[in-house]
């Protein structure tokens, strides 16, 4: 087994100093424009350094696509590169690491899918969508993959609460989950304090203390809840809150 670092030193090559001092895609052009300039160990060394599918060299730092024994796709940053008989071996400074064989692209990590708020949408999250199956309805699912694509890029794979298959614009995607009369009920039956997700005499920060500040005069928590389920009542009417 022989480290990457350790041949590009034995080369004359300080691959440490190379990261810290010059870009990484400085350091790809020199090494690419002169390839008359190199000596037969550089050129050795050159044809066996991991590339991207681009055919950028990977470097330290870089991060690239990693799935787990679990099959969850996502993402490791190079920590160390290590060469063996055949193959390569890339890891990150938790132990994970991917083998490719000598010569074998590297894939890139997936874009961010993300939500209608900005929110990254993976594998396993539950979710809340819209579609024109569903009007105006948020319906509740499960995100199970990225397999398919439109024109403005890939879609998620829901599996709704009823069993059925979905493939949905990430933008008509959210995490929050919608308000709804049954879960306006719920919450007109918790306590004052529980009703703004706060614990007894935990008041910093609690939503009641905002609707007290847009009112004319101080209001209890009590009266805070009651304003407040009236305006969610309203909302899910369809009714302008603001008059």
């Amino acid at each position: 087994m022989m480290a990457v670092n350790e041949s590009v030193r034995a080369a004359g090559i300080d691959l440490a100093h190379i990261v810290r001092e010059i870009a990484k895609d400085e350091v790809s052009a020199e090494l690419q424009r002169c390839p008359g300039g190199l000596t037969e160990k550089e050129r050795r060394i050159l044809d066996m350094w991991p590339r991207f599918e681009d055919g950028e060299l990977v470097m330290p730092g870089d991060k690239v696509h990693y799935a787990s024994a679990h099959n969850d796709e996502t993402e490791i940053e190079v920590e160390s590169i290590t060469a063996m008989d055949g193959y390569f071996v890339l890891c990150d400074d938790e132990c994970r690491s991917n083998q490719y064989e000598q010569g074998q692209r590297v894939k890139r990590p997936a874009p961010k899918v993300l939500d209608a708020d900005g929110v990254e949408i993976k594998v396993g999250d539950t979710v809340w969508y819209r579609s024109l199956s569903t009007g105006d309805r948020m319906r509740k699912a499960t995100v199970t993959g990225f397999g398919e694509h439109s024109l403005d890029g890939p879609l998620a794979t829901l599996k709704d609460e009823a069993g059925g298959t979905w493939h949905i614009d990430p933008k008509k995607i959210t995490h929050t989950r919608p308000d709804s009369w049954e879960r306006l009920e719920e919450d007109a039956c918790n306590s004052i304090c529980g009703y703004f997700g706060k614990g007894v005499s935990e008041c910093d920060d609690c939503p009641a203390n905002a609707i007290a500040a847009n009112s004319d005069e101080f209001e209890c928590c009590e009266r805070a809840v009651k304003l407040d389920i009236v305006r969610r009542a309203k909302a899910l009417a369809k009714v302008e809150v603001a008059e």
